[in-house]
């Protein structure tokens, strides 16, 4: 009894600190997306930004072409291709930080699951341990010997009990 309770505690903490290792390596693995969310939304930044100054680029010479061929900049249809240029640079950079921000919110998530994955393994670490904690193999054995002793005296109580019925069933067929 004392064995298989000292076992039993043995693994109890073994699955505790396995549970633990757990809790670290999901906290390592939410700070390693938090990162990861950090640098999606730099990278983007810097895309944004490269893709807006040769939106810049682009419409300063278109604005240098038209008045090359001497079209007046301001008014008409080059007015209206230098308005488009303006709308369809800020539709796709909206578009870009739309998506990076998605990005970046998903990666979030999965941090946050990485954290709650650091909380419950190291809430059942701890359960595993005061479970651990509980078993007493010292107590164990003492049950276990005060059961056996309890058990040699009702074995020897009937024992006893069964030689008194029997000398006296011999005293009355032979006395």
């Amino acid at each position: 009894t004392f064995y298989q309770a000292k076992s039993a505690q043995n693994q109890l903490k073994s699955q505790a600190l396995n549970q633990q290792f757990q809790s670290e390596m999901s906290a390592i693995n939410a700070k390693s997306a938090e990162f990861s969310a950090q640098q999606s939304m730099l990278s983007s930044a810097k895309q944004i930004g490269r893709y807006t100054m040769g939106a810049g680029q682009a419409k300063s010479s278109a604005k240098a072409s038209m008045a090359a061929r001497g079209i007046q900049g301001g008014v008409g249809s080059a007015a209206e291709v230098i308005g488009s240029m303006d709308l369809i640079k800020e539709i796709d950079r909206m578009t870009m930080s739309a998506n990076s921000v998605r990005q970046a919110e998903s990666i979030r998530n999965q941090a946050m699951n990485y954290r709650n994955q650091s909380v419950m393994s190291g809430l059942s670490a701890d359960n595993l341990n005061t479970t651990a904690g509980t078993i007493s193999p010292g107590f164990g054995m003492s049950t276990s010997l005060l059961t056996s002793a309890a058990s040699i005296g009702q074995n020897w109580a009937r024992d006893n009990r069964l030689n008194q019925l029997i000398a006296a069933d011999s005293a009355v067929r032979f006395g």
